[in-house]
């Protein structure tokens, strides 16, 4: 308003110079006016405002790139929200499926026969000498839920029979960020000396590259670790 208001008093200010005159007085007009500091007050005004345009439209432009609240969820998804989760990947000798609670007791029985392989593997005390059942069906429940979250994706490796808990496949987001996901995976010691552990590497490679939603998956698996302790 203070813009529109001065433009007047503008007009007169520079009106003044037709005649010639370095005065304050214009002939035509009521107002005395000193030109210089009416000029300084112009310039004043239109500082201000172009900053405040200026302000505003850095605050428009800022507000247009907020993603809204269904992008962040899109962005903070491990899958996308319409991906269907495979369950089950066959083989002829072995299929994976998810781990449940309900496998508790197969699942300790693969677990504790391999426990000293699995502290070296993953560098921590899990399994404990006395870990028991009960906890690892708690261990079991958290991963069920974390699946049905599709926050992580926990997959027992069974015998074709089902008699046998092989080992486990773990799909998890990458916490450094550099991938798209990580496979980690474990076989029973007894089966480590065979080819099995190259067998489930190759079909977890296919199975990820034509199954998942992941461009970049790092593995790490029984091979892996051999590698590393070399």
């Amino acid at each position: 308003m203070r813009g529109v208001l001065i433009l007047p008093i503008l007009v007169e200010v520079l009106a003044d110079d037709q005649y010639g005159d370095h005065g304050n007085f214009h002939k035509d007009s009521s107002l005395f006016i000193n030109r210089r500091c009416a000029l300084k007050y112009v310039k004043m005004l239109m500082s201000r405002q172009l900053l405040v345009c200026l302000g505003l439209l850095i605050i428009h432009h800022a507000i247009g790139c907020q993603p809204n609240r269904a992008t962040l969820e899109r962005s903070t998804l491990f899958v996308p929200a319409d991906f269907v989760v495979p369950r089950k990947l066959q083989h002829d000798r072995f299929y994976l499926r998810p781990l449940q609670a309900s496998d508790a007791e197969q699942d300790f029985a693969a677990v504790m026969s391999s426990a000293d392989q699995l502290r070296k593997r993953f560098d921590q005390t899990w399994p404990a000498d006395d870990f028991t059942i009960e906890q690892n069906r708690e261990h079991l429940q958290l991963h069920e839920q974390q699946f049905a979250r599709r926050e992580s994706f926990v997959y027992a490796v069974l015998s074709p029979d089902d008699a046998v808990e092989l080992g486990c496949v773990y799909i998890i987001p990458d916490e450094s960020q550099h991938q798209d996901a990580v496979a980690i995976s474990w076989l029973r010691t007894d089966y480590l000396n065979g080819d099995l552990p190259l067998i489930l590497r190759s079909e977890l490679e296919l199975w990820m590259a034509n199954e998942w939603p992941f461009r970049n998956v790092a593995f790490d698996g029984p091979l892996d670790f051999e590698d590393r302790q070399q």
